[in-house]
């Protein structure tokens, strides 16, 4: 349900996204981090339920305009390839992801895996923040 939250959020207040891709990235981020470090500290169900929501409605502010920045930075010949190659290197990094994070899950809890998913949001977030002007030039192409 997040993530159609998200998706209608995002369709609703498109062109306010689109002019501050940036923003919105580094928002649905850093928001992910908090959101996903609650989720993991958290044992009541009704909580994690509502933190579970806004986990996706925060995932889709980062991913939309995510992927509208590759959309508008890429030639249209190069997206099929651009896509393409994202989805690959995507499928590959969620299985090894998901295989380390079993480990992880095994060995230390799964509270320390929500825990570790929030400080690698958080560098994401950083990312995000520091690359922010580097972006805005890239999208005023």
């Amino acid at each position: 349900m997040g993530l159609i939250g998200g998706s209608l959020f995002c369709l609703r207040f498109s062109s306010t996204i689109e002019n501050k891709l940036s923003s919105f990235i580094f928002f649905g981020a850093i928001s992910s981090c908090l959101v996903t470090i609650l989720f993991g500290l958290n044992s009541i169900p009704m909580i994690a339920l509502i933190l579970s929501f806004f986990v996706g409605v925060f995932g889709q502010l980062k991913n939309i305009p995510q992927q509208t920045v590759v959309q508008i930075s890429v030639a249209k010949d190069q997206l099929p390839t651009v896509f393409t190659s994202l989805s690959a290197i995507g499928t590959g990094t969620f299985g090894l992801a998901s295989l380390l994070m079993g480990i992880l899950a095994d060995a230390f809890g799964i509270r320390s895996v929500f825990i570790l998913s929030g400080i690698l949001l958080a560098l994401v977030s950083l990312i995000a923040y520091k690359g922010r002007f580097l972006l805005w030039k890239t999208t005023q192409i």
